[in-house]
């Protein structure tokens, strides 16, 4: 099967912008089109701009604090500019946003200027030629992007699509944490589980005092990526190459015939009709569960009345004995990315200036603050102000983000994605051979 080569990130990139001197001004240099011609082209702003920007939050909470950021850009840098930028909220989030755009770019009008978006629809962009490459921008001298601040998987993973070049910029991040009922764990003096030889230890207890199974994970295809990369198999490479076929098989089946024995055994428990753990992690079904940080604005309403308990979030266990010592957990987000049809040279500006504000450490707390968000810059993760701010899902995230993967987004990643959900599903539901499944699922997808 034929593929190319496109980074799924989990977010992209990079970097600490500074307004220089003179920011106030109309008239600006960037790079050439070419990032490694040392060209520059000027840039005039001949009239006031309105730039529209496209977000697929669909959160009242998240969306206001979105909304912040573009109302202090218009306020502040756009105001001196002449740029103006308009935000529109996509109903129905990102699969939204995604049919809106291309029905958009079919028509060859109302393309956004910018959007949020995920690597698995870059390449479609890309063959639309809607999409602009980020490099000429990123390399500017006066306004270009230090990388360092970032943290290295947002930061890598922004420049692996079909084509050279950067096409997205990190927005809105999270990744996979451990909750736990704090209160039980107190009250029975059991400790968190680090490794997966201690919560085996840990959910044994728990299911021998309570009669039933003691954690469960979310989603069944990070649980298979996840554990298949601790194990040292993994899942895919940038270029869509199979990583827990081949000389990896056996290790993927391991982990995931590991996992499928604690099921059995009681101890484990998949999602079943409730689909996700927060209903039974509040119902007190289970003591545990990994699932995406951004669950945490959802648990409070999960409690069955007068049933509250006092719950936090550690990060998820990392190996386990006889495995290779890989770290491992996934982190997902949506990506900013500049949008347009017509070489409209003096849109791309105005929408870089706003993307460069968005990516401020300032902007980045405002649109983190909610309890959901990660912050994808080291000096705002570290910084007091957004430490004594942040929920407990964030404060684990964070502490993972050295063991950050994402998915990357090659031709035939989603079908990839889609068919081994469903292989972990009836591994995991219906108790379909570990061995044949997933020798078949890397067989299928082999080049």
């Amino acid at each position: 099967m034929k593929k190319r080569s496109l980074l799924l990130l989990s977010l992209s990139m990079v970097l600490g912008i500074t307004f220089v001197d003179g920011a106030s001004s109309s008239s600006i240099a960037l790079a050439g089109e070419s990032a490694s011609s040392g060209e520059k082209v000027e840039m005039d702003l001949t009239e006031p701009i309105t730039i529209q920007f496209w977000e697929n939050l669909d959160n009242e909470t998240y969306d206001s604090d979105v909304q912040k950021v573009v109302d202090s850009f218009n306020e502040t840098v756009g105001k001196d500019l002449g740029i103006t930028v308009e935000m529109t909220v996509q109903s129905g989030g990102i699969e939204a946003l995604e049919t809106n755009l291309v029905a958009a770019i079919k028509s060859g009008s109302g393309v956004p200027n910018v959007i949020t978006t995920e690597a698995t629809y870059v390449p479609d962009y890309l063959q639309a030629q809607a999409i602009v490459d980020l490099t000429p921008y990123i390399n500017s001298g006066d306004y270009g992007l230090d990388m360092s601040d970032y943290y290295d998987v947002f930061a890598d993973s922004s420049s692996s699509y079909p084509e050279e070049g950067i096409y997205t910029l990190p927005a809105f991040v999270s990744g996979e944490v451990m909750y736990y009922n704090k209160d039980y764990f107190d009250e029975n003096q059991l400790t968190v589980p680090t490794t997966w030889d201690e919560m085996v230890d840990t959910a044994t207890k728990i299911a021998d005092k309570e009669g039933h199974a003691a954690f469960g994970w979310d989603d069944p295809l990070k649980t298979f990526t996840t554990l298949s990369t601790q194990a040292g198999a993994g899942y895919t490479d940038k270029d869509g190459n199979i990583l827990f076929g081949g000389d990896n098989l056996s290790k993927a089946i391991d982990a995931v015939s590991w996992y499928k024995d604690q099921i059995n055994a009681g101890i484990f428990r998949t999602a079943g009709s409730d689909y996700y753990f927060s209903g039974p992690f509040g119902r007190k079904d289970v003591y545990m569960y990994i699932g995406s940080g951004n669950e945490a604005q959802f648990i409070q309403y999960k409690f069955p009345e007068g049933g509250e308990f006092n719950w936090a979030c550690a990060p998820i266990p990392q190996g386990k004995d006889g495995w290779s010592g890989e770290k491992a957990d996934y982190s997902e987000g949506y990506l900013l990315a500049m949008m347009d049809l017509n070489n409209d040279m003096e849109a791309r500006w105005a929408s870089w200036i706003f993307m460069q504000y968005f990516e401020q450490p300032e902007s980045v707390k405002t649109y983190t603050s909610s309890g959901a968000f990660l912050p994808y810059r080291k000096s705002v993760a570290e910084s007091d102000d957004w430490k004594n701010a942040a929920g407990t899902a964030q404060i684990a995230g964070v502490e993972q983000m050295d063991e950050f993967y994402t998915y990357y987004g090659f031709d035939g990643a989603a079908a990839l994605r889609s068919d081994a959900t469903l292989a972990m599903q009836n591994i995991l539901d219906n108790d379909a051979d570990v061995t044949q499944t997933l020798t078949d699922l890397a067989n299928n997808y082999a080049k």
